[in-house]
């Protein structure tokens, strides 16, 4: 058995365990551990596991040598060459890169996972299934700034704009498909009914068939990315919409506020995930919002069986654990390796 499916192994019994009746201590302390396993795991892995982190180890190298002219001229976002300059000043070790990497990255959306999920143990499960974990080990500058984003989530239910603004602002100096993260905070003022999500779903398959004339009038980025569908694109566009409907009807279409965020986040990404089956760089868009998922579900579960039979909490997290197997194993994956010692 491979690294992978032992780890998500791992986090299953982990999710169940937190999802019977344990303290809230011990939840904390039951999720903080298989967290910490994630980003032990991340952090000391070889640079060949994963297809761009051999990339962004040779990119840290090269960025120690570049004038500060060459910096700001050399085609990535200056936040990210100027994070690689600092490091380098500590130390050009590559595998304190990658540590350092791993818990930048890991550390904010583990916390936000644990602040925002009513069964943060099984959100764990999801991330690592829907095949996001593995992604971060490789898709590091979009990480970078999906993990400053995570902090931005706390704003959004204070009303606070301008802090709101400053997360995103500082996330697109990592990676400029950040900005379209704004979005966001004017999501949470959308009313949705089922008129509404009816005509979502129309939009939805209108994007489809316009998506390739969308993204060459809308998205310069087009330019640099090849047209091709993207494998498995179709699986989670179902999962999302299956996601928005079945949470419709759970709760006769009144959402709880505490699932607003990211009930209306994963409700966008369903709309616009269609233009991905032209463009594969417009998933990277879409992931700012499906992310959401992540405490979504679990937070459907929680609140849905609290108010009917709790006995049923436990069987939709097995059966979700067990669906979210299937995904995760559909997900083409590097061999993983540790570091050479």
């Amino acid at each position: 058995m491979d690294v992978y499916r032992i780890i998500y192994l791992i986090l299953v019994v982990e999710a169940l365990i937190t999802g019977c009746r344990t303290t809230h201590i011990e939840k904390k302390v039951i999720y903080w551990t298989g967290a910490i396993l994630l980003i032990t795991v991340t952090a000391f892995r070889s640079s060949t596991v994963g297809e761009d982190t051999q990339n962004y180890c040779i990119a840290f190298r090269e960025i120690q040598d570049l004038s500060w002219r060459e910096m700001l001229m050399c085609g990535w976002e200056q936040g990210y060459v100027l994070f690689n300059r600092a490091l380098a000043l500590v130390t050009k070790n590559e595998r304190f890169f990658l540590v350092t990497m791993a818990v930048l990255i890991l550390t904010p959306l583990f916390s936000w996972i644990c602040q925002d999920s009513l069964w943060p143990g099984l959100s764990l499960v999801i991330f690592v299934g829907m095949g996001l974990w593995y992604q971060s080990m490789f898709v590091m500058r979009q990480w970078c700034a999906m993990a400053i984003l995570s902090f931005s989530c706390k704003f959004i239910r204070e009303h606070d704009f301008i802090r709101f603004a400053m997360c995103v602002l500082i996330a697109t100096m990592f990676h400029r498909t950040a900005a379209i993260f704004i979005l966001v905070w004017f999501l949470v003022y959308i009313p949705l009914n089922s008129l509404s999500i009816l005509i979502s779903v129309a939009v939805s398959i209108l994007m489809g068939i316009c998506g390739k004339y969308i993204v060459f009038f809308l998205n310069t980025y087009a330019k640099a990315s090849d047209m091709r569908n993207l494998g498995g694109g179709y699986s989670l566009l179902f999962v999302l919409w299956a996601c928005i409907i079945a949470t419709f009807f759970a709760f006769k279409g009144k959402i709880p506020q505490k699932m607003s965020l990211e009930y209306k986040a994963v409700w966008f990404a369903a709309v616009i995930h269609p233009i991905s089956f032209c463009f594969s760089g417009w998933a990277r868009i879409v992931q700012y919002f499906s992310i959401f998922l992540v405490t979504l579900l679990p937070n459907t579960i929680v609140l849905y069986t609290c108010k009917n039979n709790k006995k049923w909490k436990i069987i939709l997290g097995i059966i979700l654990c067990g669906a979210m197997l299937i995904w995760y194993s559909a997900i083409q994956k590097m061999p993983y390796s540790f570091m050479k010692v």
